[in-house]
């Protein structure tokens, strides 16, 4: 998120972050998908939905694609089709993912922030974070027939992906 708020030359946004970061850590702990829905109207409330785009699909899929660990990438990378649940804005983790994994843009389910006028309201659709992640997991599930050697790659500290992965009946690939 500061990155693109850094290239979107969002600098107000940018001083204020600290005082969010204060709150919206601790609020993480009891309610994280709130914690979530605040920082997403933080930062993206009045953004130009056409320069959004434009940041998330040339200036910072490079980016994404650095911090993105090997163990992940291999996985991605091996498998015959991957589904990507994540809870950055999908108009942030389709196009490096696409680019850069070979992940289509139907396969990256992510967090939904409503528009009007060409811009971001500040309000949020779905977030898949916790139950709405394994419901999403099932969805893809039940429209592509999983083949018999399927495994999924999870990140052990996030209850959620845990009980997404269960939900699938996979065996873990590999964990970041």
């Amino acid at each position: 998120m500061v990155n693109f708020l850094v290239q979107y030359r969002a600098y107000a946004r940018l001083m204020l972050l600290p005082v969010l970061v204060a709150v919206l850590i601790p609020l993480s702990k009891v309610a994280r998908t709130l914690a979530v829905r605040l920082m997403y109207w933080f930062a993206f409330r009045g953004i130009n939905v056409a320069k959004a785009n434009k940041i998330a699909a040339e200036g910072l899929v490079e980016r994404y694609a650095c911090d993105l660990q090997d163990p992940v990438a291999s996985a991605v990378l091996a498998a015959d089709e991957t589904v990507v649940i994540t809870a950055s804005p999908d108009f942030m983790a389709r196009p490096w993912l696409e680019r850069f994994l070979r992940v289509p843009a139907a396969n990256v389910f992510g967090a939904k922030l409503e528009e009007r006028n060409g811009r971001f309201t500040g309000r949020t659709f779905d977030i898949p974070i916790g139950e709405k992640k394994v419901e999403l997991l099932r969805r893809a599930a039940r429209v592509r027939a999983p083949p018999p050697r399927a495994t999924a790659t999870t990140r052990p500290t996030s209850p959620s992906c845990a009980r997404a992965t269960a939900a699938c009946s996979c065996r873990p690939r590999a964990t970041w």
